[in-house]
């Protein structure tokens, strides 16, 4: 059975989820505040979920879903959303509105969430 992983379980993730378990995947599933705190989401999910930290549920996933809030700033990029931000981040870029990590917008997201949608 394919494996989906899903980082982030807010709204938009925890559906995502839902969707992939009636379509008939496997789903692993992370947060930012750690596996111990979707116990009430997997138990809903069912037999079909396991929660993980995102770096293991990138690794069990043989595909993921990236269901983050991202806003954006002045400069054309989007940014992970404050609560999300890690400081002294990798190589990416910063805002200067902010000092947050972001990526240049280039329509990815809107691109994906339609993919997702026909999967």
């Amino acid at each position: 059975m394919r494996v989906m992983a899903i980082i982030g379980a807010g709204e938009v993730g925890s559906q995502i989820a839902r969707a992939a378990i009636a379509n008939g995947y496997e789903v692993v599933i992370a947060n930012s505040r750690g596996p111990e705190t979707l116990k009430d989401l997997i138990e809903e999910l069912g037999p079909s979920a396991r929660a993980m930290t995102a770096a293991d549920a990138a690794e069990a996933g043989d595909f993921a879903a990236i269901a983050v809030r991202l806003k954006p700033t002045s400069q054309g990029h989007v940014a992970s959303s404050p609560s999300r931000a890690r400081p002294g981040g990798h190589d990416a870029a910063t805002s200067s509105d902010t000092g947050e990590p972001c990526i240049p917008y280039t329509g990815f997201a809107s691109h994906s969430a339609r993919r997702i949608e026909t999967m």
